[in-house]
């Protein structure tokens, strides 16, 4: 009965260590595969966005441009809105991506989307 209840607690745990490696990993990594156990809040959406543009971005930085990044960075950490959020991101991708990169916002989807649907 005692090897029982052993096996039992073992696969028990063994299965709770998994899932919780499973819940940390798509958690953590996601969001690379636009996968998301809870919706991002505004901020961590914008650092997953800010992440990406300083990893891709085209253009190489000067020291003004890291120091305005490095700024972008932290002001995003202060904001909670994505109304708050866009200019920042959209500085980056100035800096990052120059005339090659544009942002567009939910709205201007929406205005997009409509246009589209409306010429059909």
């Amino acid at each position: 009965m005692k090897k029982h209840k052993k096996l039992i607690i073992s696969l028990i745990v063994t299965m709770l260590v998994i899932i919780s490696g499973g819940i940390y990993i798509g958690y953590q990594y996601g969001p690379n595969f636009d996968f998301y156990l809870v919706p991002p809040t505004p901020k961590r959406d914008a650092m997953l966005a800010f992440n990406k543009i300083s990893s891709t971005g085209i253009y190489t930085e000067n020291q003004t441009q890291k120091n305005r990044m490095t700024e972008i960075r932290n002001d995003i950490s202060n904001k909670h809105t994505y109304k708050e959020i866009y200019p920042l991101l959209k500085q980056a991708l100035a800096i990052k991506g120059g005339k090659h990169s544009s942002l567009i916002t939910p709205s201007e989807v929406k205005k997009r989307s409509f246009t589209i649907q409306s010429t059909n």
